[in-house]
C-alpha cells in the first residue's frame, strides 16, 4: 500500500507541477499585457538568451540552471532549511505559511509574486504532505521545464 501511496504522490507532484504551472505562466502573461510597465527586466534578458537561434554552452547552463538547479536550490533553501527552522521555533504551520509567503517575496517583482503564489502553496502543501522536500522538488523542476519550453516556443 505505501508503494501505491508514493506512486499517487508523485503523479500528484508531476501532474500539479504541469498544472498550475502552466495556470501561472498564463496569469504572467496575461498580466504583462494588462500591465507592461510591471514586466520584469529579468523576463527580457532571459528572453533574449533562450530565443536565440543558435544555442552554445551558455545557453544550456542557463536551462539546465532554470529547469534543475533553481528549483532544487530554492526548494532546500525555502522547503528544506527554512521549514525545518519554522518548524522548530513555531509548528508546521505557520513554517507552511511564511515559507509560501518569503518563496514568493523572493521573486521580488510584483507581476511574478503574484503569479507563482498558487505554485508555492502547492509547493508547501506538497512539503506539509510528504513531510521532505522530494515532492516540491519534483514539482518545481517539471514548473519550471514547462516554463521554459513555454518561453522558448
Amino acid at each position: 500500500m505505501g508503494g501505491v501511496v508514493a506512486v499517487k504522490d508523485y503523479m500528484i507532484s508531476l501532474v500539479g507541477g504541469c498544472m498550475i504551472g502552466f495556470a501561472g505562466t498564463l496569469v504572467f502573461n496575461l498580466l504583462i499585457n494588462f500591465f507592461p510597465s510591471l514586466k520584469p527586466s529579468s523576463i527580457s534578458a532571459v528572453a533574449l538568451i533562450l530565443n536565440m537561434e543558435s544555442y552554445g554552452v551558455v545557453h544550456y547552463f542557463l536551462i539546465a540552471y532554470l529547469c534543475v538547479l533553481a528549483p532544487v536550490a530554492e526548494e532546500y533553501l525555502f522547503r528544506g532549511l527554512l521549514w525545518n527552522f519554522l518548524d522548530w521555533v513555531f509548528n508546521k504551520n505557520i513554517a507552511y505559511l511564511l515559507t509560501t509567503i518569503l518563496f514568493c517575496l523572493a521573486h521580488i517583482e510584483i507581476l511574478h509574486i503574484v503569479s507563482i503564489l498558487p505554485l508555492s502553496l502547492f509547493f508547501g502543501w506538497l512539503r506539509y504532505r510528504a513531510g521532505n522536500i522530494y515532492l516540491p522538488i519534483l514539482a518545481h523542476i517539471v514548473n519550471n521545464i514547462l516554463a521554459t519550453i513555454i518561453f522558448i516556443y
